[in-house]
């Protein structure tokens, strides 16, 4: 499954059919990392003699075992230190129960020890999303930190932070700090600066949300923009 960058959104790139037959529904990696599936049988109406279904290879990769086992383990026996060492863990799941647990424990500096790994984009958006939670939960400290990464030297880590500041209670931060990502190159970042300022409005916004729109009406029929 991939996806490539169009304008402010992305499209579905290489796929393929990569089974026939039964018609499997609700598909889901398991902790085991083997997929998931259902199917109806024979269609509606229901009949009770659909299947659950497990498709995996002959061979998996020993890493799927560790995993399993760090999905299992109990997130409040987990030290600190790997904690932090499991933003950075491949598997997404593995991520956000770290993410979930350092922020139950309001330990944000795990969070800012992450973001300064420049090479490591994925934990960096984990500790974006942790310290919106802490935000959401009223930590100034959070919402400044927030405010500051808008000027990151990293894309994703700008967009991340002016999607989560969007979803902060109105007023939280000024909405100037938004101001500058919309005239930035990349229309994705556009985007989300433009609605976070609708939670986190300033008259200064006006003119150049004006111009954005004349921008985006201007090249209107470059299905690319949208």
């Amino acid at each position: 499954f991939q996806v490539e960058p169009v304008g402010a959104s992305f499209a579905m790139v290489n796929s393929r059919q990569v089974g026939a037959g039964k018609a499997l529904i609700g598909w889901n990696f398991g902790p085991d990392g083997a997929i998931y599936a259902a199917d109806w049988a024979n269609g509606y109406p229901l009949n009770q003699t659909g299947a659950v279904w497990k498709i995996d290879v002959a061979n998996p990769d020993p890493a799927r075992t560790e995993t399993q086992s760090l999905l299992k383990k109990e997130a409040a026996s987990i030290p600190e230190p790997e904690l932090g060492r499991l933003l950075h863990h491949p598997d997404q799941r593995v991520r956000l129960k770290a993410q979930f647990e350092i922020v139950k424990r309001n330990q944000r500096e795990l969070f800012d020890a992450a973001l300064s790994g420049m090479d490591q984009t994925l934990a960096r958006v984990h500790a974006v999303w942790g310290l919106g939670q802490l935000a959401r939960a009223g930590d100034s400290n959070s919402v400044a930190k927030l405010t500051s990464l808008l000027a990151d030297s990293e894309l994703e880590i700008q967009v991340q932070a002016a999607k989560t500041i969007g979803d902060l209670p109105t007023g939280s931060t000024s909405g100037k700090a938004l101001l500058p990502l919309l005239a930035s190159d990349s229309r994705r970042l556009q985007m989300h600066a433009a609605i976070a300022l609708a939670s986190q409005s300033t008259p200064d916004a006006v003119e150049p949300l004006v111009e954005v729109i004349n921008r985006v009406s201007a090249v209107a029929a470059d299905e690319s923009y949208l």
